[in-house]
């Protein structure tokens, strides 16, 4: 885990261990899996965009 965007969904590594993409993302590079839940993964090294926005509401 890399941190956590605004909304309060994690945000996580572009490949799993063993250097595979996810390949279910939504719009907003996000997916949902069995342990973590909702969560969004960052875009490829040296593309200009860290996710491409927030799925869910502001967290404060």
């Amino acid at each position: 885990m890399i941190g956590y965007a605004l909304d309060g969904y994690g945000i996580f590594e572009n490949t799993d261990e063993d250097g595979n993409e996810a390949t279910d993302l939504d719009d907003s590079r996000g997916h949902y899996d069995a342990v973590r839940g909702y969560h969004y993964h960052v875009d490829k090294a040296g593309n200009n965009n860290f996710i491409n926005g927030l799925r869910g509401e502001y967290a404060l």
